[in-house]
């Protein structure tokens, strides 16, 4: 297999880059429903808190495009000095640090300030931070002045982007269980995950609508049972053995309308998928797909194949706190390959004569068929997910992807666990690391190996373990 060239990685980072991420670290809580807040008050006690409330007011109205006069209703910011020491306090305090050297801590000083919103009723919906290096006595007040002029600007950005917003963001919520939803990684935020202990995924927010996502490593299709298995949007069988691919795939992934009070989220992505050195245990490898008599298709020879993936998703949030999420989509499978590829295709038969690909002990090429297809034909393969949350740490999800012949159709049922820091507080609490479990069942109906006939429904565990951290905003 030959791997993307370095160029189209550049590029492909660049392209997603060139969208403008939030300033700074912070967050606002989605505010579509507060539209009629139109005013900010901010205040501050002492005569550090005071001064600077005075210039985070208007920054923030300015920024958000809201007023700082007075007037009702009107969010309320509140600054709180977490840290402030000047420079020279007039007593020495002298350290050896890593290197050897003295540190002079009566020389050094810092200011660190935190902003907190809350809507008219008291109701926290943002926070944002600031710190910066502390002022020599008789500066402290231009300080003073920058920090809330700062400190108020970043808080409304994010407060001017929430206005349009109706949903809350969650950790990890890009996608569901094994499909996609409409939502994109947050600036700032990486998630690593790995599934089945052998394919690795990393997630990337380069932008408040973009995101990078890699999937790298091997992706095991059971074909004992006449499994079939979704990965990237990707529906392969195995037979007569465990087929395992090596899978590359490299996307971007672009949110391109907002949730509104009535209108969906809509996102569109193109990931290029490259597969390769299929088959352990002598398992066939088939691919599910409108082929002849509905057949599909199975791979001949060679070392790799490419397709081009396109997917879009459609999803919508409902209830009292927006905690049941509805999903919809359709993936766009096309095998006009970018990169050089070495397989062939031929209709699929399964162990009792044509049949479904991956059904019972075997997948072949069909009895008296010997086209051989250069390419498979383009294929569109709908999706719906849904989630339920259950606090600020579960959730439970299932997938249904639809196939005719409805034999097979795959349902995935399962549940995701997040830990970390401050995990349990909702909006406030802390994202610098989390992590993420995720359970399923695999749902499939696996045909007699012998007849290929009758069968029964067998579920397939799978297994995830993502790390989720955040750099930036």
């Amino acid at each position: 297999m030959r791997s993307p060239t370095r160029g189209s990685l550049l590029l492909a980072l660049l392209l997603a880059s060139a969208c403008g991420t939030l300033p700074g670290r912070g967050r606002v809580a989605p505010l579509g429903r507060h539209a009629g807040i139109r005013n900010v008050r901010a205040t501050g006690e002492g005569p550090v808190a005071g001064p600077i409330a005075a210039a985070a007011g208007p920054a923030l109205a300015e920024a958000a495009g809201l007023t700082s006069e007075a007037g009702e209703p009107a969010f309320r910011l509140e600054i709180r000095i977490l840290e402030a020491r000047s420079v020279l306090t007039g007593s020495r305090s002298d350290t050896v640090d890593l290197v050897g050297r003295m540190v002079d801590h009566s020389r050094s000083g810092r200011l660190i300030v935190e902003g907190l919103l809350a809507l008219p009723d008291g109701t926290l919906v943002g926070r944002s931070r600031w710190g910066a290096p502390g002022a020599p006595p008789g500066q402290e007040a231009a300080l003073h002045e920058r920090a809330g002029r700062e400190l108020g600007r970043q808080l409304g950005l994010r407060v001017g982007h929430a206005r349009t917003r109706f949903v809350a963001r969650d950790t990890g919520d890009e996608r569901i269980l094994l499909s996609p939803s409409e939502l994109t990684l947050r600036p700032g935020h990486l998630l690593v995950s790995n599934d089945e202990l052998l394919l690795f995924r990393m997630a990337m927010g380069l932008s408040d609508r973009v995101q990078l996502q890699l999937w790298l490593g091997g992706f095991p299709v059971p074909g004992a049972i006449g499994g079939a298995v979704p990965a990237g949007g990707l529906i392969a069988g195995g037979a007569g053995g465990l087929a395992i691919f090596g899978f590359f795939d490299l996307g971007l992934k672009v949110k391109i309308l907002d949730e509104q009070a009535k209108l969906p989220g809509v996102a569109l992505a193109y990931d290029l998928l490259d597969l390769f050195g299929a088959g352990i245990g002598g398992g066939g490898v088939a691919f599910l797909g409108n082929g002849v008599a509905g057949a599909g298709f199975v791979a001949v020879g060679g070392a790799n194949m490419q397709f081009n993936l396109f997917t879009l998703t459609v999803g919508k949030h409902f209830g009292p706190r927006r905690r049941t999420h509805l999903v919809a989509g359709a993936y766009l499978l096309d095998n006009h390959h970018l990169l050089p590829q070495s397989f062939s295709f031929r209709s699929a038969c399964g162990a009792g004569g044509l049949g479904a690909p991956g059904v019972g002990g075997g997948v072949d090429v069909c009895a008296g068929d010997d086209r051989v297809i250069e390419r498979i034909p383009v294929q569109l393969l709908p999706f719906f997910a849904a989630e339920q949350r259950v606090g600020q740490r579960w959730s439970f999800a299932t997938e249904l992807l639809p196939r005719a012949p409805f034999r097979d159709t795959m349902l995935t049922t399962g549940l995701r666990l997040q830990i970390g820091p401050g995990s349990g507080k909702g909006l406030m609490g802390p994202e610098a690391f989390r992590l993420r479990l995720g359970f399923a069942l695999l749902w499939v109906w696996a045909q007699d190996a012998d007849t290929g006939e009758g069968g029964k429904i067998l579920p397939l565990p799978w297994l995830s373990l993502g790390v989720h951290l955040q750099s930036g905003s």
